[in-house]
This record gives structure tokens, C-alpha cells and sequence, in this order.
């Protein structure tokens, strides 16, 4: 319903506020796809990446909260977001035609992490992440995290585990 340019407008001030929170926690925001982000949190970045990751995420729900009560204030309708993480092996470069060439990361890890994001407007939760990347940023001993349960994702043959964070302990 919006008009474009207020889109923009829109877009530029969840996305500056995601990023900032993003880069904080020593994430880089790869890509902007729509109204989504692909970020990545390098193991070069240090071996806690996917707590980082974790914090960052739940970091931006606080951001989106505060950026919600300045929305509400101007008259503007909130945001809602869905966070999906995965944490594994991806092969990054420069990908596209010699016309567009984009560094990215692919792999399964990145593929499984979009699956996880869409799943949390399944299972109507806002923070939903792997039991790898659970495990690997301290388990259920820092992250108030509950079992969703073993979940089937698109182009996936087995199930994985996924796990509904709410705060860090």
C-alpha cells in the first residue's frame, strides 16, 4: 500500500539498523534480497561466530522494537521480522557474469539458513536456529532456547533440528 519511494524509505531504515547491529557483533551484511538480509559471521572473525551470530539476532529484535515505537510515533504500521541461522561450510567468491560479478557465500549452509528464515512464518516464531548453530554458541547453558523439533525443509532429505531462542541466559 505504500508508494514506492516510501518503500525506499522504509527499506533504508530496517536495513541501517539491522546492519549497524549486524556489524557490531563483527557480522557482515552481504546482501540486501527484498526486505531480507544475508549476512554472514566469518569463523576468520574469530571461533564464537555463531554466538555472535545469535546475539547480533537477538540484538536486531531489540533495534526492531525501538524502530516499531518510532514507527507507531510517526503514524507508520510496525515491522515484523523472522531470523533464520545455520552455522557450517560455505564457499565464498565472486559469483555472477563477467557483466556482474557480486562476492557472496553458497553452499548448503547458506541454502539451509534461508530454509530456517522461512520456517519461522510456519511455526510462527521470530528467532529460529539450528541445533548446530545452538550448540556451537554455548547450547541451552547461555541462550533461553526451546525445542521446535526435528523440521523438514524444502530440498533437505533429512530433518534438522531447529530451536526457538528468546534471550541470552
Amino acid at each position: 500500500t505504500l508508494a514506492p519511494d516510501a518503500v525506499v524509505r522504509m527499506l533504508n531504515e530496517f536495513f541501517s539498523d539491522m546492519s549497524a547491529e549486524i556489524t557490531a557483533h563483527g557480522g557482515i551484511p552481504m546482501q540486501y534480497i527484498g526486505d531480507n538480509i544475508y549476512a554472514v559471521f566469518p569463523e576468520a572473525g574469530g571461533a564464537d561466530h555463531a554466538r555472535r551470530a545469535l546475539e547480533a539476532a537477538l540484538g536486531m529484535l531489540r533495534r526492531l522494537e525501538a524502530l516499531n515505537a518510532r514507527r507507531r510515533q510517526r503514524g507508520a504500521v510496525p515491522l515484523a521480522a523472522g531470523i533464520g541461522l545455520h552455522s557450517g561450510p560455505a564457499v565464498a567468491g565472486p559469483i555472477g557474469s563477467p557483466e556482474l560479478l557480486q562476492y557472496s557465500y553458497v553452499g548448503d549452509t547458506v541454502n539451509t539458513a534461508s530454509r530456517i528464515e522461512r520456517m519461522t512464518r510456519t511455526l510462527d516464531r521470530t528467532l529460529l536456529v539450528s541445533g548446530t548453530t545452538l550448540e556451537r554458541a554455548g547450547g541451552v547453558a547461555a541462550f533461553q532456547a526451546e525445542p521446535v523439533g526435528d523440521t523438514p525443509l524444502r530440498g533437505r532429505r533429512e530433518t534438522l533440528p531447529l530451536w526457538a531462542v528468546g534471550a541470552r541466559r
